[in-house]
């Protein structure tokens, strides 16, 4: 009998052991259906950020997938939990208004209400190509999303952005933040980089060698080597301390803007493309524009040149030379000159009647249902107040 009894309390203890598993087991499968998004990502892609509203509880995201029919899922970090299903959107999207097509998921833009002011921590899963949020978060985490082509988050109060392990990234927008660095080393597909209005020291972007965009404006940089981007149309490095800038092995720049930085030379004689130049707010004493004869704009006012040639500039239609020491000035080879700004110069009356005489005829148009007309600026020069404005007003040109 006690042999019999030992068998069945050795069953019961076997059968009770496997109840108490199969209920664990079930547990654990109702936790994972009530929140499908945990902190342990399992390898599976994804992005997380910090939502800090100020003026209003909605939240707007544009995202991306590589193809049609991918799942994004969504946790708001209020206990809202949303998956969607990517389509495709041939609908212009995104910073740039583009009109490529993207694969993207609720009507373009996913909106999520929150009920009040409080942070939240958004989680967001899936397979994301594209990434769009501005104005309202203050942390955004993407180690976890190495595919990331597109990321754009610029206009948001994020004081550290690592991308290092990005490395597919082709565009990157984080302008208008918090940071005060930023490493690019490990983004060498990057074409396209918008990091200006921050607070950075230093950027090299010396690996980025595929850059054709870069802006990076209103930062605190001292300096600034391109001499590897050799691909660069586009650069945009106003408004910070850089002392030297050359250019010289960027030979696709169509515009170049390196206004007001401390730049005491600049030799452009190299960059044949460039469409449009803006160096103004520098200690330039001199600029040679004679090989630049693509030019339709050229800004550099507030300089110490004593002396500027146009002549070969026959395309210029913008020509911005105030505040500087010009005691002439030739136009009489720009015949497509729609704007002159030579104010607070050293010109004289005779000097102006000279450039009011070789300006071509003045031109009225219509843009964005405004009515422009030639226009040319001579106030405060010398001979302001007795040159003979009405040869520029006869030719239908503004004088002020």
């Amino acid at each position: 009998m006690n042999y019999i009894n030992n068998i069945d309390m050795k069953q019961i203890y076997i059968l009770l052991v496997t109840i108490c598993a199969i209920a664990f087991t079930a547990c654990s499968d109702d936790d994972n259906t009530k929140d499908p998004i945990d902190d342990d990502n399992g390898g599976e892609e994804m992005i997380t950020a910090v939502y800090e509203p100020e003026y209003e509880w909605d939240l707007e995201l544009n995202i991306g997938t590589f193809k049609e029919g991918e799942n994004i899922t969504i946790a708001w970090g209020d206990g809202g939990v949303s998956e969607f299903k990517s389509f495709a959107d041939t609908d212009s999207w995104g910073w740039d208004r583009d009109e490529e097509l993207h694969y993207a998921i609720g009507q373009g833009v996913v909106e999520h209400k929150y009920p009040n002011y409080n942070a939240h921590t958004i989680t967001i899963k899936g397979k994301i190509k594209e990434f769009y949020c501005y104005d309202v978060l203050t942390k955004l985490d993407v180690s976890k999303c190495p595919a990331i082509v597109n990321l754009y988050c610029g206009d948001n109060n994020i004081s550290s952005l690592d991308v290092s392990k990005c490395t597919a990234l082709t565009k990157l927008e984080c302008y208008a933040n918090n940071l005060t660095s930023l490493d690019i080393s490990k983004n060498t597909a990057l074409t396209h980089l918008r990091c200006s209005t921050n607070y950075i020291s230093s950027l090299d972007v010396s690996k980025c060698t595929a850059l054709t965009y870069l802006e990076c404006h209103e930062n605190k940089l001292t300096s600034l080597g391109i001499g590897k981007n050799t691909a660069l149309t586009n650069l945009y490095c106003g408004d910070n301390y850089i002392s030297s800038l050359d250019v010289s092995k960027c030979t696709a720049l169509t515009e170049l803007s390196c206004g007001s930085n401390n730049l005491t030379s600049l030799d452009i004689t190299k960059n044949t493309a460039l469409t449009e130049l803006s160096c103004g707010g520098n200690n330039l004493t001199s600029l040679d524009v004679s090989k630049n004869t693509a030019l339709t704009k050229l800004w550099c006012h507030h300089n110490n040149l004593t002396s500027l040639d146009v002549t070969n500039n026959i395309m210029l239609i913008d020509l911005s030379c105030g505040n500087n020491n010009l005691t002439s000035l030739d136009v009489s080879k720009n015949t497509a000159l729609t704007y002159l700004h030579c104010e607070n110069n050293n010109l004289s009356a005779s000097a102006l009647n000279k450039i009011f005489n070789d300006l071509p005829q003045g031109k009225k148009w219509n843009e964005y249902g405004q009515k422009k007309q030639s226009t040319i600026s001579i106030g405060n020069n010398p001979g302001t107040n007795t040159c003979d404005k009405s040869i520029a007003e006869n030719k239908g040109w503004i004088v002020w």
